[in-house]
């Protein structure tokens, strides 16, 4: 039996090889064919079969058990492996199929890619971020976790492979099914630009990309933070993908945890139905399995309420999503002092900000100096002496205790910058009374501003209408259907 099985697997690994076209696959024999193999394949079992069927069947056993071994083991194979290879050839296929074929709305799935960010011991400063693209996985996409690091490549090779290795222990970590790589450049700006268009492989590349939100970025050097932080967005929304933003993702659950309460939807404006998805990817996970659902919308005055929550009820009933649903009427009111103040204290900050983001980039010796003179500028010349530090890092909600009271009253903020800082506020002091206690808020995210404008301000509309919640998620669509009423 064992005689006959040997010279079957030889045939047979014979003609895998002839048929994947392996290049270091040369038989010597000039009429070699690989039905021959097959045909011998085939004998060998049909004589093993009719000779005793139950010892044939022993033997296969046997044979299937000692290659696991060995494939456990990590024998080395001097011959290569045969299944590796037919692995490799139905990747190909499967390719090149997905790559022919348009993908249906009901076949769409979160394809993620992930940023990380790695300190100088390649050690995550988000790595939650990667077990929240792990609570996601019932959608059964490919994730891919991206790491950029400043730096000339030919001189950080190693560094490259140990970051590398690091995020992939993050991925065995989180039992995340993706793909981990990391880029070292001088120019990440245009690095991340680059990986964005050309992340993936043929059908199989990323359609959604998972960004943190910068916690620090009202310090001094949080001006670089920003930028790169709009520029993702920016990049993402040119290359169509959907963009999901985890404000605070520290607080995010582990996947040890079990949470009770709402997800709460805030549905402002109709992206594609991304913002239905998410909740109930979620929800398949045993993390978020026994929150509820409940979606809000915005009325204005003029508009029907009680029509809008029928059709929206009966939108999610046609998803076969459940979910309670709530209609919430915005009433027009005056601006108050306190959004003015909020306005005027947030362009003080900026001017601040840019003007010690200018004074790094003039000289390092005289950082210090240049920045006092600076906000002495902006804070009149009379009160220079009561400045220090602290001013670097201002919130949008508070001030420091020596500022010059008259600081605020004297300057006139912009009035599109009033405008939107009215809206702002209004929107979180009503999403505040209905979701303060909610598990996770997924809120639309605001389109984010050209290159050369003011991204400071956009920073501070999003935080402030995100201020006083326990987990935010922003999401911006690509007003593509990611769902369907069909099954």
């Amino acid at each position: 039996m064992f005689f006959l099985m040997c010279y079957a697997t030889i045939n047979l690994a014979c003609a895998v090889q002839t048929l994947l076209r392996e290049p270091s696959w040369r038989p010597r024999f000039r009429y070699y064919h690989w039905t021959l193999s097959v045909v011998g394949f085939g004998l060998c079992m049909a004589i093993m079969f009719l000779s005793s069927w139950y010892f044939a069947l022993v033997a296969l056993v046997l044979v299937v058990c000692a290659y696991k071994y060995i494939e456990y083991k990590g024998a080395e194979k001097e011959y290569g492996d045969g299944i590796r290879g037919l692995s490799m050839s139905a990747a190909r296929f499967a390719l090149l199929r997905l790559e022919d074929a348009p993908l249906h709305t009901k076949n769409w799935r979160p394809q993620l890619l992930v940023l990380v960010e790695l300190d100088e011991d390649f050690v995550p400063k988000n790595e939650k971020i990667v077990t929240f693209a792990s609570q996601l996985k019932h959608g059964k996409g490919l994730t891919l976790l991206l790491s950029i690091i400043d730096g000339y490549f030919p001189d950080q090779t190693e560094v490259r492979s140990n970051a590398k290795a690091a995020l992939k222990k993050l991925i065995v970590a989180n039992k995340v099914k993706g793909f981990a790589d990391v880029a070292v450049t001088r120019q990440m700006s245009e690095t991340l630009c680059a990986l964005v268009q050309t992340a993936g492989l043929g059908g199989m590349h990323p359609n959604t990309i998972i960004v943190s939100w910068p916690d620090e970025w009202h310090d001094g050097v949080g001006h670089r933070r920003v930028h790169l932080f709009t520029e993702a967005i920016r990049v993402a929304q040119a290359a169509n993908l959907a963009v999901l933003v985890p404000v605070a993702v520290h607080k995010f659950p582990s996947n040890k945890e079990r949470v009770e309460g709402y997800i709460d939807v805030w549905w402002i404006v109709y992206d594609g139905g991304l913002l239905m998805l998410l909740p109930f990817l979620l929800k398949q996970y045993k993390v978020w399995a026994k929150c509820k659902l409940r979606i809000f919308t915005v009325a204005h005055e003029e508009d029907n309420s009680i029509q809008m929550k029928k059709q929206l009820q009966n939108f999610i009933y046609q998803l076969r999503i459940e979910a309670h649903v709530d209609i919430v009427e915005m009433m027009d009111e005056d601006i108050t002092a306190y959004t003015y103040d909020l306005t005027t204290r947030m362009e003080q900050r900026q001017q601040m900000l840019k003007a010690l983001h200018l004074n790094r980039s003039r000289s390092t010796a005289s950082i210090e100096v240049q920045t006092m003179v600076e906000m002495a500028h902006v804070h009149h010349q009379q009160h220079h002496h009561h400045h220090n530090s602290r001013h670097f890092t201002l919130s949008v909600d508070s001030e420091p205790e020596d500022s010059p009271p008259s600081a605020t009253a004297e300057h006139e903020p912009k009035e599109a910058n009033v405008i939107k800082m009215h809206d702002a506020v209004k929107l979180n002091k009503v999403i505040i009374e209905r979701s303060r206690e909610a598990q996770l808020v997924i809120i639309n995210l605001p389109h984010p501003p050209k290159q050369g404008e003011d991204e400071f301000h956009w920073m501070d509309y999003l935080e402030v209408m995100s201020k006083g919640l326990n987990r935010v998620l922003w999401v911006k669509g690509t007003d593509q259907e990611v769902v369907t009423i069909f099954s």
